[in-house]
């Protein structure tokens, strides 16, 4: 019996050491990756603004100035690859968050067009949050593109926020360039606080946080202590009943339980 309960003892400490270990190893930042234009393209000039966005993420940055949705660059020299063939490039290494700010270089017509099948093509490669931002809306252009944006958000639900940028910036100039578009210093600190705002708000910066059941609140012990537990305890049982009866004496309860260790 002694020798029984020690054996009991040691595979209550292994299993426990080992879901302990398991519990406290740290979960990784989750990943977004950011595709801009010109205009979100400050996030790679302005050190204050992309330490601001990076901050508890794994964010890739795709920003191309002259960047468009779906078709090549503006610019007439090697110009800059859409957001679908860069999507269609990476495939899943894009990771599960998605943030879109392009736009200013697109035909209205021609991004609306194009949205479908940019959302369809990031869904197929494994992006299941999409979050798209308006442009800040100085011409009739954009105004339209924002429509546009809105238009596709009401075909996918949950799967794709929009973040209205041009309402949030509108009342202060003084993030932009005089054209509008283009943000100075303290509008790339601004935006960069805004989307990091709004990404922790989604709950897609830090670790991904996982339910009460999760493996990380309850940890479940590795599978040779399911072993030891079903396996190897029933059948010290038996060989202890078989002894007991041998020798004449009442079979040993089985009133205990292993559940817990």
């Amino acid at each position: 019996m002694g020798r029984f309960l020690a054996l009991l003892a040691a595979v209550a400490l292994c299993c426990g050491l080992a879901a302990t270990a398991n519990a406290g190893k740290r979960r990784p930042n989750q990943r977004v990756t950011i595709f801009a234009d010109s205009s979100g393209a400050s996030l790679n000039w302005d050190s204050t603004a992309k330490r601001i966005v990076e901050s508890g993420n794994r964010v890739r940055l795709e920003l191309h100035p002259c960047g468009r949705l779906t078709l090549p660059g503006c610019l007439t020299s090697d110009p800059p690859p859409s957001v679908l063939a860069t999507v269609r490039k990476l495939g899943r290494a894009i990771g599960p968050n998605v943030v879109i700010f392009v736009g200013y270089n697109d035909d209205p017509a021609t991004y609306r067009h194009g949205l479908p099948i940019v959302v369809k093509a990031l869904w197929k490669r494994g992006v299941h949050h999409m979050i798209w931002l308006t442009l800040h809306a100085v011409s009739k252009q954009y105004v339209d593109t924002n429509h546009a944006i809105y238009a596709e958000r009401q075909k996918w639900g949950p799967t794709m926020t929009v973040l209205d940028w041009n309402h949030y910036s509108g009342t202060h100039p003084s993030w932009y360039a005089s054209d509008g578009i283009h943000l100075s210093g303290t509008g790339a600190v601004a935006f960069a606080t805004y989307l990091h705002r709004e990404l922790k708000s989604l709950g897609l910066t830090g670790p991904k946080v996982l339910s009460p059941r999760s493996a990380a609140e309850n940890p479940t012990p590795p599978a040779h202590c399911h072993v030891w537990s079903s396996l190897w305890l029933p059948e010290m049982h038996s060989r202890r009943t078989a002894r007991s009866v041998e020798n004449g004496e009442a079979p040993p309860e089985r009133g205990f339980s292993v559940a817990g260790l």
